[in-house]
């Protein structure tokens, strides 16, 4: 308890507060001795960078920190950065970094570089009107797959986080052969510090499979009622519900064929690397199956404690 409260006292802005326990006899009760020491408050605001298109006095405001007044906590900090991000997002410079710095003097330092403005778009097999990936992507505008627009502070990082979304969305409804990559033009200013930018993704969907059939190979000891069972894809009624080849179906297959082999003993059952026999657009899975020893319950040992009186069937 003590460990816990000064902690949250610290992390309230009370930066030196120490609290100290006694117990006193006889009843041991706790005396909590509590001193929190000086607010760890924030005195001064100012800015570092090129503010512009902003005004620096507008960005400081936008942090709605008041010297003299605020604690300088982790709560605090995170929050003035998100607003500041935010409007960053607002005007579209996306690329925008913002980062928060405090000195012992109790100085806050917002440090800034709104970036420039940033157009999203895309091109290729994956968009339909308006920037929009339909059919395969169910509809999804290309800024909610984008974690540009969503994320606390920037990174080109986020970049490559766009492209593996829309490629892991677009697998997950049956396009396994999917490409995504992306590029950065310029379209206003020099390309040392532009103005303004797009960032363009390119898909290439290929086609979108449908799972016919799943194959099980190698099978030597599971019946072939039970293969089959097994290996039984789900009803499919075109176009409501189709068996396309995602890779949620192809793993709950294999679960599927792997589980009736434990259920009956092979518990060392292990399937290869799965393989997908293409035609067309159709696909056929195939698995290979090391069934391995079949293992079987020959009796069950209670170990019981050896006490007088002690009867477990009681």
């Amino acid at each position: 308890q003590r460990v816990a409260l000064e902690s949250w006292l610290r992390t309230s802005g009370y930066t030196k507060a120490v609290v100290k326990v006694e117990r006193l006899e006889p009843d041991a009760r706790l005396i909590f001795q509590v001193a929190v020491g000086p607010p760890d408050a924030i005195q001064r605001l100012r800015l570092e960078g090129v503010p512009a298109p902003y005004r620096a006095d507008e960005l400081l405001e936008g942090l709605r920190l008041k010297p003299g007044a605020d604690l300088w906590t982790e709560t605090t900090r995170r929050e003035a950065l998100a607003r500041v991000r935010k409007r960053f997002v607002r005007d579209r410079r996306l690329f925008g970094t913002v980062e928060l710095d405090r000195s012992p003097e109790g100085t806050v330092t917002l440090k800034v570089a709104p970036g420039p403005v940033v157009r999203l778009a895309g091109e290729g097999s994956g968009f339909g009107a308006h920037r929009i990936l339909g059919r395969g992507l169910g509809w999804t505008r290309l800024k909610d797959l984008v974690p540009l627009v969503r994320a606390e502070r920037f990174s080109p990082e986020l970049l490559d986080e766009g492209a593996r979304r829309i490629t892991r969305t677009l697998r997950d409804r049956g396009y396994l052969d999917v490409a995504v990559d992306h590029r950065t033009e310029v379209l206003k200013g020099p390309a040392s510090a532009p103005q303004e930018v797009r960032v363009v993704y390119r898909i290439q969907r290929g086609p979108r499979l449908v799972l016919k059939s799943v194959r099980a190979t190698k099978v030597q000891e599971l019946e072939t009622e039970a293969v089959r069972e097994a290996t039984a894809l789900p009803p499919s009624l075109p176009p409501l519900q189709t068996n396309y080849a995602t890779p949620s179906l192809l793993g709950a297959m294999e679960d599927r064929l792997l589980h009736a082999y434990r259920s009956r003993g092979y518990t060392d059952v292990r399937i290869g690397r799965p393989v997908l026999e293409r035609d067309g657009k159709d696909a056929t899975l195939v698995l290979e199956v090391r069934e391995g020893t079949r293992r079987t319950l020959e009796a069950v040992i209670l170990d019981v404690p050896d006490l007088p009186g002690w009867n477990p069937w009681d």
